[in-house]
């Protein structure tokens, strides 16, 4: 007989999540054009460009409006994922009272 899981609950905080956009399509279809325009909408906070493999961040901040941050990592696994965890951090930092919305 396995063991029962122990319940884990929390009070429901009433903060609005910050949005998810999934933008899929074909290769060279703009998914990366859309999201650089997406970071200079008035409802997007501070959003941030994590690329790997792809050199074309720069090129995109010229989309009209463009406003993001590019993510600065050495290419290792434990870089990368140090700043994700930073930028996780900035976001769930945003969602105090006061703070600015982010995005990324």
């Amino acid at each position: 007989m396995s063991a029962v899981p122990k319940l884990r609950t929390r009070k429901p905080t009433g903060v609005v999540p910050w949005p998810k956009i999934l933008l899929e399509g074909e290769e060279k279809a703009g998914k990366s054009f859309t999201a650089a325009e997406f970071t200079g909408s008035k409802h997007t906070g501070q959003a941030y460009w994590l690329e790997l493999g792809e050199d074309t961040a720069d090129e995109y901040a010229a989309v009209h409006g463009a406003d993001y941050r590019l993510i600065v990592h050495n290419g290792t696994y434990r870089d990368i994922l140090g700043q994700v965890e930073a930028v996780h951090a900035e976001a769930k930092r945003s969602q105090l009272p006061g703070s600015p919305r982010w995005c990324w």
